[in-house]
């Protein structure tokens, strides 16, 4: 009767060790699953006391009070990415963060607790949170993933957004070279930070442009069936190119023609020369 005894206790151990050892790997994930659960509670309670207010000042007073802040979240998560660095959960810390803070010197060290990351899939979510950032790390880790990743939705993403931030830098710095009121330009040192204007005050926006029509172009060739957003890249690609090519300033108008009011045919071209003023309209 001894052996069936130990057979049993053996199989007993295992399963607990399994068990245990299944709920260590868990653990990462539930504890990040847990922060981003309290975080969405904590919106979801603002908003119904946001809508719930009854005057201007009530709703500015609990903005000023009770809107839960990213950044009262944010170093619970790193800590859980710096205490689990080969996790995947840390990708998911690291990228929550990323997509929720908006200090971009904080920003820039994710980035950079990032690149140990590049065969991660979940890099995308990362370089789709970077297209308005104004972290000067954004540019250097989108052409790294673009480089490095071995995702073909990844690096989809990283070409597309380093080509909007590239055209964004292009349109920056035509800003900066006109010579804004010092008020303005004040206000854009702080959101870009002093050494990326002083960088662009001295680049070349022709050549931006024209590498940001290169990289669109890459992503409609070679990241077309990607999915972004409503449609895939490449169609949102095409639209950026038609954009960069048409409708710049100082471009001449694309062609449009139409009927007016009474149903007569005519085409903008019809008025060249002519002051023109063009009322876009619709119902969505």
């Amino acid at each position: 009767m001894r052996f069936p005894v130990a057979v049993a206790l053996g199989a007993l151990a295992f399963t607990l060790a399994a068990t245990t050892a299944r709920a260590q790997d868990e653990a990462p994930k539930a504890r990040f699953d847990a922060i981003v659960a309290e975080y969405d509670k904590a919106q979801k309670e603002f908003g119904r006391l946001y809508s719930a207010a009854k005057t201007d000042e009530a709703r500015n007073q609990l903005f000023a009070d009770k809107y839960p802040k990213p950044e009262a979240y944010a170093p619970r998560l790193q800590a859980l990415a710096a205490k689990y660095p080969k996790d995947p959960v840390a990708v998911d810390c690291l990228v929550w963060v990323l997509q929720n803070q908006r200090d971009a010197a904080a920003n820039d060290k994710i980035l950079m607790t990032l690149q140990d990351h590049l065969d991660s899939e979940k890099l995308a979510s990362a370089c789709k949170a970077l297209q308005y950032a104004s972290s000067p790390g954004a540019e250097p880790f989108l052409r790294l993933v673009l480089e490095k990743s071995p995702h073909q939705d990844v690096q989809g993403n990283a070409c597309y957004v380093l080509a909007k931030v590239v055209s964004s830098q292009g349109q920056l710095a035509r800003t900066i070279q006109a010579g804004p009121p010092k008020e303005k330009l004040a206000r854009l040192e702080q959101f870009h930070g002093k050494a990326t204007i002083e960088r662009l005050a001295k680049a070349d926006p022709d050549q931006l442009e024209k590498q940001a029509e290169q990289l669109l172009e890459r992503v409609a060739d070679q990241y077309g069936d990607v999915k972004g957003g409503r449609s895939s890249l490449g169609e949102t690609a095409k639209g950026d190119l038609f954009e960069l090519r048409n409708l710049a300033v100082g471009k001449p108008a694309p062609e449009i023609a139409g009927e007016d009011v009474d149903g007569v045919p005519f085409k903008l071209s019809d008025y060249r020369g002519k002051v023109v003023f063009l009322d876009f309209w619709g119902f969505w």
